[in-house]
């Protein structure tokens, strides 16, 4: 079982995440957050809660701590409300596109390893050109991919 989760695990954490945004357009649907709602949510982060994923982990220490006395007050519903917002993206109007998420994905910072993971960017380079920080891939050992592949470690993000 242990070789099965070890070459499993990605899709794993892709399905997790997907389920934790739909379970985030659910519970916010209607503008608020009950207290069976964030007892729901509490309950699949637990199930859940061997996962390598920062936001599952952060996000159950968050609500358990909410619920620690038995009751979501107002102030704690809302807080939750928005944080599920920020999961699932903005709300839609009928008839247009999804929002997309603002998702923590660097709260916390990952841990990266360089030598010998490729990585590809996307968008414009905050800190310097593109050329600039693929040398400084490669000068950490790592290596730059052309595009999207199978053997791709990270994808490097830039609005």
């Amino acid at each position: 079982m242990e070789i099965f989760t070890k070459y499993n695990r990605k899709q794993v954490q892709d399905r997790q995440i997907d389920t934790l945004i739909g379970l985030s357009k659910g519970i916010t649907a209607d503008g608020k957050v009950v207290q069976a709602e964030a007892e729901f949510l509490q309950g699949w982060l637990i199930q859940n809660s061997e996962s390598e994923i920062p936001i599952i982990l952060n996000l159950l220490e968050k609500v358990s701590v909410m619920l620690e006395d038995g009751f979501l007050d107002f102030e704690e519903s809302s807080e939750l409300l928005d944080i599920l917002h920020s999961i699932s993206g903005d709300k839609s109007e009928l008839g247009e596109v999804s929002k997309t998420s603002t998702l923590p994905v660097c709260s916390p910072p990952p841990q990266i390893e360089f030598a010998n993971k490729t990585f590809v960017f996307t968008g414009t380079c905050a800190f310097g050109t593109r050329k600039d920080c693929q040398s400084a891939i490669e000068s950490l050992g790592g290596i730059n991919s052309k595009g999207i592949t199978k053997r791709l470690d990270y994808l490097i993000l830039d609005p």
